[in-house]
């Protein structure tokens, strides 16, 4: 079925073959990348290979688009997926910590409400906080493709760092639950210091270039 999928889905949206092919239902507002499988909402983000031209898109969030979704479905890792109380045991190709990262921050980037935009900034918090103590994020958003990390350094410092009292702000307005201990125990001055700690590191080296306490964001090297 997968390789039937692919096949259909590169002459077309992959959204439609789904629908075609009778395993979901259109979405009834009539969006073209929303289906419905069994009751539940599923988007589809189409990517396509990427070449030269990738230097020509001026955006920096439409290049980080780009890239990042694109670095998440080549990327992808065979992962064990169960479901507790049914026989449901799967290998499915999902997404790196580090691609999600990056299409996070794209979120970040292209949500045109607070409300919404600060889930997706929890979203980096927490994949950095579990996956990035030892740089591994860094090294793979590093190692990624090419323009990936200067996409991820700008927009890292300019949402996450320079803005960082304002996502925490955020977090306390919008957050729920666990999304608060961001800035419950921490300050909006302590919870900058933390954004600053994990794009900015001493000891990496980035693209080529040694970095220090003082330069820009290692997350991403320039």
């Amino acid at each position: 079925m997968a390789d039937e999928l692919a096949t259909v889905g590169a002459t077309g949206s992959s959204a439609r073959a789904l629908v075609e092919l009778a395993i979901a239902r259109p979405d009834p507002g009539g969006k073209d990348h929303r289906v419905f499988v069994d009751g539940t909402k599923l988007e589809i983000i189409e990517t396509q290979d990427l070449h030269e031209g990738i230097d020509e898109v001026n955006s920096t969030p439409s290049r980080l688009f780009l890239l990042g979704h694109r670095w998440a479905l080549v990327g992808a890792e065979p992962t064990r997926v169960t479901v507790a109380g049914t026989s449901i045991d799967v290998v499915l190709p999902i997404a790196t910590s580090a691609a999600l990262v990056a299409t996070e921050l794209h979120a970040v980037c292209a949500r045109p409400r607070d409300e919404t935009r600060v889930s997706d900034a929890y979203d980096v918090f927490r994949l950095l906080e579990a996956h990035d103590a030892d740089g591994g994020i860094a090294s793979a958003i590093n190692d990624g493709p090419r323009g990936l990390a200067e996409a991820v350094n700008e927009l890292a410092a300019d949402r996450l760092v320079e803005n960082a009292e304002r996502v925490v702000r955020y977090l306390k307005v919008y957050g729920e639950g666990s999304r608060c201990r961001i800035g419950g125990a921490r300050s909006p001055t302590a919870g900058s210091a933390w954004w600053s700690e994990r794009c900015v590191r001493s000891d990496r080296t980035c693209c080529g270039r040694s970095t220090s306490s003082s330069t820009r964001p290692s997350m991403a090297g320039r």
